[in-house]
């Protein structure tokens, strides 16, 4: 989950804004829950918190 990046970086909102990327940390890292919570539910795999032992929120 910490591989996007704090949600509140500042780079990451001006990256937005310069048009280097489409979307900033917090709004990656909830589509990425969104896409993969469910297909590891499928599986019967157990998903813990999404901020359990997280560096940044």
């Amino acid at each position: 989950m910490d591989m996007f990046g704090r949600s509140d970086s500042d780079f990451s909102d001006a990256y937005v804004r310069w048009g280097l990327r489409t979307k900033n940390n917090e709004d990656l890292r909830r589509e990425y829950i969104a896409d993969t919570r469910p297909m590891l539910e499928a599986l019967g795999i157990t998903v813990p918190a999404d901020t359990a032992n997280r560096r940044y929120l």
